[in-house]
């Protein structure tokens, strides 16, 4: 809460993230009507695809139309994590990411590591006998 005043250079949006900053401190719970929940929960599920990519969008629209760029940042990010949900990206780009990792570090059983030492060691990542 200390670093917010100034941070951003103006005063409203110093002060609407320290009112946020309080609300997610000592907030326990936030009531909606019936009719918002469901809107809210697939922006907060989004929220990292909107964030991901608003910086596409917005800026293109920030000085003519700022509320436009909010609302299409909003969208695309949606669209996005719907995208991802549908067909399954995340588990796809999991699996790549996990497979090429894997494919770097030769593996060895527990049995043939080194005691106290991390497999991140240079040392550790020669095959046994090499």
């Amino acid at each position: 809460m200390l670093a917010v005043p100034g941070f951003f250079g103006d005063v409203a949006r110093d002060a609407t993230v320290a009112v946020g900053l309080l609300l997610l401190v000592w907030g326990s719970r936030v009531t909606v009507p019936s009719l918002l929940a469901r809107p809210l929960a697939v922006v907060a599920s989004a929220s990292l695809f909107i964030y991901l990519t608003h910086w596409q969008v917005y800026p293109h629209l920030e000085y003519t139309w700022p509320l436009g760029g909010l609302l299409a940042s909003v969208v695309v990010g949606v669209s996005g994590w719907a995208l991802a949900q549908r067909f399954g990206f995340c588990a796809v780009l999991v699996r790549k990411v996990a497979a090429v990792a894997s494919s770097r570090v030769p593996h060895r059983p527990a049995s043939e590591r080194s005691p106290g030492r991390l497999p991140s060691q240079a040392g550790d990542r020669t095959p046994v006998g090499g």
